[in-house]
């Protein structure tokens, strides 16, 4: 019994200490604007509901740094999405790249989509996700972190988005 007390006593001192676990990493403040062009786009009709799609598509855009410091600020942005949508509205999920010379990073996102007519009927599709960095080259090879993000389509083919997050390089 005292020999399990000591135990216990001993790992609450080096997780209290930080021993136990990797020490935080300071983070920065990272954020853009992106429009976009769709460079490829697949849809298939499902067929089971009026207006059901699967889409495949691939766009791209410069990205224009809005967090001090320029986090890939014209840096090449390459977005590959995956949607499920019935009547422009349901879930989507992809991953977007930035590449800048040696220096790229890739995240994952996930959003739902939502699609309002108009009166007029006109469509009106936005979007509101997260996103997390999984891997990174360069100088952002064990980049960490995320953020949120919204957007808007300005075309059928074009589409805005406005991102905010922050990152941490893994020491």
């Amino acid at each position: 019994m005292l020999k399990a007390v000591a135990i216990i006593g001993v790992l609450i001192c080096l997780t209290i200490l930080g021993v136990a676990t990797p020490q935080a990493q300071e983070k920065t403040a990272i954020g853009g604007k992106l429009a976009f062009t769709f460079t490829d786009q697949k849809q298939v009709n499902v067929g089971d509901a009026e207006g059901h799609m699967l889409s495949l598509s691939q766009s791209s855009a410069k990205n224009a740094s809005a967090a001090p410091g320029g986090f890939m600020d014209g840096a090449d942005a390459i977005n590959f999405s995956i949607g499920d949508l019935v009547k422009g509205n349901g879930p989507q999920f992809g991953y977007i790249m930035f590449a800048m010379g040696a220096d790229t990073t890739f995240a994952k996102w996930e959003h739902p989509t939502t699609t309002i007519m108009s009166a007029e009927g006109k469509p009106t599709t936005t979007f509101k996700g997260t996103f997390n960095f999984i891997k990174g080259t360069g100088q952002y090879k064990d980049i960490q972190g995320g953020g949120d993000y919204t957007g808007v389509f300005t075309t059928p083919t074009t589409y805005t988005v406005e991102w905010k997050g922050d990152i941490a390089i893994k020491k």
